[in-house]
């Protein structure tokens, strides 16, 4: 029979060697695959206008996915949530001393190329599309909710902006 310790080292060892290879829990990508191609095609109509690139915010992203969650819970679209919350108290916890926007949008199921479309339909609105192309921002959060507007299915996309 082998002494406690060395018993316990060899219990432990492996355990230890399983908990450092593992990934941390941040390591979980931060966008799902729309939200990364609605992130893509931002940043490629910000290339074209000689902008920087947006950068992935965790952080941001959460709150997006919330807020889209909100507003199917609320059967509304808007930039305040359903509690009354306003959009810059709802921001500034994650945000706080920086510049700060937000582009909402409704999809309806069965709207071909959802990312690229819900991109188009910010650009095509003047006051989206300057918060797509704002210059001071650095970093952004989109989240998509699935679920009913009213009757209809679809998805409520949220993208969140920061400059810092």
């Amino acid at each position: 029979m082998l002494p406690l310790r060395p018993l316990l080292a060899l219990l432990i060892v492996p355990v230890l060697v399983l908990l450092a290879s593992a990934p941390a829990a941040s390591a979980a990508p931060i966008h799902d695959e729309f939200e990364r191609s609605v992130l893509t095609k931002i940043n490629g109509l910000r290339a074209e206008q000689g902008l920087k690139p947006l950068r992935s915010s965790r952080k941001l992203a959460r709150l997006a996915s919330k807020h889209s969650r909100d507003q199917l819970r609320h059967d509304r679209l808007s930039h305040d949530s359903g509690n009354g919350t306003p959009f810059k108290v709802r921001m500034a916890r994650v945000a706080r001393n920086a510049i700060v926007g937000e582009t909402v949008g409704w999809l309806p199921d069965g709207m071909p190329d959802r990312a690229d479309r819900v991109v188009m339909m910010w650009m095509q609105s003047p006051g989206h599309r300057a918060q797509l192309m704002r210059p001071r921002f650095r970093k952004i959060g989109v989240g998509r909710w699935y679920g009913a507007m009213g009757f209809d299915p679809g998805i409520a996309v949220t993208a969140n902006f920061s400059s810092k």
